[in-house]
């Protein structure tokens, strides 16, 4: 199956799509069920996929309760990626239309989505496939403390006998070795 074309739909027109199924993912982010709540009208097979290590964190428990409600199959998917032939074996012949809201998806799960349709051409003719995403909202803080230098958490040689454990804590950088530098001479008992 080959792309023909892309084009950008407005936020608006998406609930007057019509599909045969929509695809998203039963994750932790309240950010999860936005696409679902515009599409509550819609009137297709609805599927989330659910992660199975996520099922105690944040708001997993109120996302599983919405789609619940909202008659969504819940798909648990214990291998690492959704088995997509048996969300799409009921459905073949000249197209099929999909919405599918990549929102909490690994790259991984899409990445299989589009293999599967790129794969398994003798299915369908045309397939009309619709990406819905959410951006995650971000609150920045008004005040920020000020970073120490790294020489402030040095160990000296008269504390070295009293010293208290050390934890590090390191973002993900863009810099190349700037990290495991950091921790070479911090040498810290943990890092986080």
């Amino acid at each position: 199956m080959e792309l023909s074309s892309i084009q950008h739909i407005d936020p608006e027109h998406l609930p007057d799509i019509e599909a045969d199924v929509f695809l998203t993912t039963l994750g932790f982010e309240s950010r999860c069920t936005t696409v679902a709540r515009r599409l509550e009208k819609l009137s297709c097979r609805k599927v989330a996929f659910a992660r199975t290590d996520h099922i105690k964190e944040h708001a997993f428990q109120e996302n599983q309760a919405y789609y619940s409600d909202q008659g969504y199959e819940i798909v648990p998917v214990e291998s690492k990626v959704p088995d997509m032939e048996a969300i799409f074996k009921g459905y073949s012949g000249e197209k099929i239309q999909v919405i599918l809201d990549s929102t909490s998806m690994s790259a991984r799960w899409y990445f299989e989505f589009f293999r599967w349709f790129s794969e398994e051409q003798d299915h369908y003719t045309n397939a009309t496939i619709r990406i819905a995403y959410t951006m995650p909202a971000y609150t920045g803080h008004e005040e920020l403390r000020k970073v120490k230098s790294v020489k402030a958490f040095m160990p000296s040689e008269q504390l070295e006998k009293d010293r208290k454990k050390t934890a590090l804590f390191l973002g993900l950088g863009h810099e190349k070795n700037i990290a495991e530098s950091i921790y070479k001479k911090m040498n810290p008992d943990r890092l986080y």
